[in-house]
């Protein structure tokens, strides 16, 4: 725009290669200009040539592939983290998760693997896998072995599989083996019941005998002896005596160790967890009891999942799980479907063949069941014998030897 007249400045359009001090002064009057500060040198980018003005007003015509939010634009490099990055921790392998149990029946192996030299089978391996069995079984002890036999569903058979484990034991091996009822009052009772030639002694009465307790022969007063020499302590079943007293237990538990080389007790639905922790703390293999109906299976995956919450994770690991067939009627899990779920979480399973010889409540008699069942108890037995020469390597009560 040029003026005509009027006292109207002039203003001349200039190109970005004018001079720039042709252009006219818009600086008010009153306003005094300083000088300019030069800006300290920093190495920059070149600036592109359309940042320069075009006029005095400082006009910029921006290009279009300058735009803000033009798709030409040059991509943003990636964001500066604020912290420095972290190397990802590489993640472990999970643990493979047992399958679901269900209600269903498959075909099963009458004699589930027993582990490393044993077979598949008491029948299939002839005499010479029935001597190995025998030699697990009997495997020399130099300390007292404590087994604990854990069922929390009620009607379990706990009281059976303490009374088959202890007769093979003691039958099969030179020294002594006793078995202590440790269920609590209003449940125990079943194992004195159940063994021959009971003398009507109990735990509450050993333990306030203790003092005058010098050999085996002062506490052979106060146990029955049933089947293959296996000797009961038996528990009071008087429900005014209240739970199990762990302390008492311990004790009881500590005087038959320096006399027994293996003691068992029978731990049944119903114990409190003071009672149950006060049975772990003193045990170096613990059996699960199980059968083929649903709620059955479960309650000793329920054994199993305590023990490993309560800080008894290696007792998990070592236990052994004797799984006993119902036989038919009713919701059942097929044997073998318990064997290979069982099997992923503990030691070793065995299957305790349908035998209607073996009575609940009834006086356990060895020789009235029928082969098969017979056969899985040694199997049992071979099982925990594995372990005892690991158990060997502990520290515990000293056994003197018979004589």
């Amino acid at each position: 725009m040029a003026g005509t007249g009027g006292g109207a400045p002039t203003v001349q359009r200039l190109d970005p290669e004018a001079d720039w001090h042709l252009a006219p002064n818009y600086t008010p009057a009153h306003r005094v200009p300083t000088a300019r500060r030069s800006a300290p040198a920093v190495t920059t980018p070149p600036r592109p040539d359309w940042t320069e003005p075009l006029d005095a007003l400082g006009t910029i015509l921006v290009p279009p592939e300058a735009r803000l939010g033009s798709c030409r634009a040059e991509p943003a490099g990636p964001p500066v983290p604020m912290v420095p990055a972290v190397p990802p921790v590489p993640a472990l392998p999970p643990r493979p998760a047992a399958a679901p149990l269900a209600a269903e029946r498959l075909p099963r192996r009458r004699f589930p693997a027993l582990g490393s030299g044993f077979g598949s089978g008491f029948g299939s391996g002839g005499e010479q896998e029935r001597m190995l069995k025998l030699a697990a079984v009997r495997t020399p002890l130099n300390r007292c072995y404590r087994i604990a036999v854990i069922g929390l569903s009620s009607g379990i058979g706990t009281t059976s599989a303490t009374l088959a484990l202890g007769s093979t034991l003691a039958a099969e091996r030179p020294d002594r083996v006793v078995a202590v009822d440790a269920n609590p009052a209003g449940a125990a009772g079943a194992l004195g019941r159940r063994t021959h030639g009971s003398t009507g002694a109990t735990l509450a009465d050993l333990h306030a005998a203790a003092a005058s307790i010098t050999d085996h022969r002062d506490i052979r007063r106060f146990t029955a002896q049933g089947a293959g020499g296996l000797e009961v302590l038996a528990h009071p079943d008087d429900d005014g005596l209240g739970p199990l007293d762990p302390v008492v237990y311990r004790q009881v538990i500590d005087l038959l160790s320096t006399q027994y080389p293996v003691v068992l007790s029978d731990c049944g639905a119903g114990l409190s967890p003071q009672a149950l922790r006060g049975v772990l703390d003193v045990t170096d293999q613990v059996v699960v009891t199980a059968d083929t109906s649903v709620d059955g299976a479960a309650g000793a995956g329920g054994v199993l999942d305590g023990l490993v919450a309560n800080g008894y994770g290696e007792l998990a690991l070592r236990a052994v799980t004797v799984v006993r067939d119902l036989g038919g009627g009713g919701r059942r899990v097929g044997a073998d479907r318990l064997v290979e779920h069982f099997g992923a979480r503990c030691r070793g399973v065995v299957v305790l063949p349908f035998d209607d010889r073996l009575t609940a409540g009834a006086e356990f008699e060895p020789a009235r069941l029928r082969s098969r069942t017979r056969r899985a108890w040694l199997d049992l037995a071979a099982l925990v014998g594995q372990d005892m020469a690991r158990a060997q390597q502990r520290g515990g009560a000293w056994c003197p030897p018979l004589g």
